[in-house]
């Protein structure tokens, strides 16, 4: 009896390990696959990369461009406001206004507002995976960055989660915001315009 309950352990431990490895190369692949759409500015094909959670978070930017004035735009939390004003500098209104969420996330990977140059060097480190939520901790130029990405998987496929990782960026940057400038939303309009020019 306790021959065949050992037997049984080592068979499920090792079905469990043939399918984490399985999942973190497959995990591996969907960020490798992103990662090249983004350096060939190709939307469509980073699309298919990430989750549900993604595109729900660039169809609320695309309700608040088209239904918030300054004033209530002036007043969103800071990834969102970033996001939305960052849109209106980069992409005609007329345009813009008829893009829903998929369409704003492509068009922003189309116009390149992923640096090249900072994702081409990264890779993924260690993986940890729980059901069908991993943690992937990011590497550059073989140096650990104590950067993480999220992934989900649904219907079989891992997806990239960006949403978390734009929230955990963004409060850094917030951060240095308000360490920096005495009035957050002027200084964002300026590093705007110095960015991209006037609007």
């Amino acid at each position: 009896m306790l021959k065949t309950v050992s037997i049984l352990l080592v068979v499920l431990l090792f079905v469990g390990g043939c399918k984490q490895t399985e999942d973190k190369k497959q995990i591996k692949a969907c960020f490798n696959q992103y990662k090249q759409a983004a350096i060939e500015s190709d939307g469509a094909k980073a699309i298919q990369c990430i989750d549900s959670k993604t595109i729900e978070f660039y169809d609320s930017i695309m309700y608040y461009i088209i239904n918030y004035d300054s004033n209530k735009i002036v007043a969103l939390p800071f990834l969102e406001k970033v996001t939305v004003l960052t849109s209106k500098f980069l992409i005609n209104n007329d345009s813009l206004i008829q893009f829903n969420g998929r369409k704003l996330f492509e068009h922003s990977v189309d116009i390149g507002l992923i640096s090249k140059e900072t994702i081409i060097h990264l890779q993924i480190d260690t993986i940890v995976i729980d059901k069908s939520f991993a943690i992937a901790y990011i590497s550059t130029r073989n140096k650990k960055t104590g950067i993480y990405l999220t992934f989900y998987k649904n219907d079989g496929d891992w997806k990239l989660n960006l949403s978390e990782l734009f929230s955990k960026l963004s409060g850094t940057l917030q951060q240095i915001f308000i360490e920096t400038y005495e009035d957050e939303n002027t200084a964002l309009l300026n590093t705007l315009e110095d960015e991209y020019g006037k609007k």
